[in-house]
């Protein structure tokens, strides 16, 4: 896969990661969604168009959606020392998420968008 085509993936990857994070609002107390859920949603999303390779290619791109301030980390880890996974990791979409997902906020240039076209 050429560098363009991960990169077109990868912007799509993370705007199905919004999109799945802003369905998950009315379904939680917290609006919350774990990692691993967001992950296997949208690989049943983008099956045969190219998901994450891997978990920590998902976990590259929430973590770039978060520094761009889109979403936000829980890390619910119950015991010192226990490792990281998505399995521990909740996410909600943030108010800029929102905002860019209902269309009320520029388009981000790492987030796919029909309005950049």
């Amino acid at each position: 896969m050429t560098e363009d085509l991960k990169k077109d993936r990868d912007r799509k990857l993370r705007r199905k990661l919004l999109w799945i994070a802003r369905l998950a609002m009315p379904l939680s107390t917290n609006s919350e969604v774990s990692g691993e859920l967001l992950m296997s949603q949208v690989n049943e999303l983008m099956s045969g168009a190219g998901g994450f390779e891997d978990d920590e290619h998902c976990v590259r791109l929430l973590c770039e959606l978060m520094t761009c301030g889109l979403l936000i980390e829980r890390d619910d880890r119950r015991r010192k020392g226990e490792r990281q996974t998505l399995e521990n990791r909740y996410y909600k979409i943030s108010p800029e998420g929102l905002m860019l997902m209902s269309e009320a906020a520029r388009p981000h240039p790492l987030v796919d968008d029909d309005r950049m076209e």
